[in-house]
């Protein structure tokens, strides 16, 4: 939910399998709604939805998987509302998939926007790194050995 400053919305809804960091997140934002979720099991759809540090660098996002980076996004193309936006990142060993990926969003949204974004890893938000950064229209860009890359996503205008 550490992205929720950054969305200017009526409703947000911030969904994670842990209830620990739901009930985090509902501590410091108490307007916000907490769901504890598999992604495969979401009965919901958003208008904007944002899904950071999973595809690629979460091991318990990617077991679930399977691996299976393009069926990930196809399921956060799912929770996406017809018009709505998606913005995700991909990291670590989903690096590689880039092509299909943006290929399964054009083939559902008007406009994708790719951006391959390094920052520090002792960042403490990335979420808010990624999505500061592509609101903001610049990548963020780090000198220090302690670096990790990703690739953000913006996909807008569902078909």
């Amino acid at each position: 939910m550490e992205c929720k400053p950054l969305y200017r919305t009526d409703k947000y809804i911030g969904v994670d399998l842990a209830e620990s960091k739901i009930n985090k997140g509902l501590k410091r934002f108490p307007d916000a709604e907490g769901v504890i979720s598999d992604l495969r099991d979401l009965n919901i759809k958003g208008d904007i939805v944002g899904c950071f540090q999973l595809i690629g660098v979460n091991s318990v996002f990617d077991d679930t998987y399977g691996n299976s980076y393009t069926k990930s996004v196809a399921d956060l193309i799912d929770t996406t509302k017809n018009g709505g936006s998606l913005i995700f990142n991909v990291g670590g060993s989903a690096i590689g998939s880039e092509k299909e990926i943006k290929d399964l969003l054009e083939n559902n949204f008007n406009r994708v926007i790719t951006e391959k974004i390094r920052f520090s890893k002792t960042k403490r938000s990335v979420g808010v790194a990624l999505l500061t950064a592509i609101l903001a229209n610049k990548g963020l860009m780090s000198t220090s050995q302690d670096e990790m890359s990703y690739i953000l996503f913006v996909a807008v205008d569902k078909i």
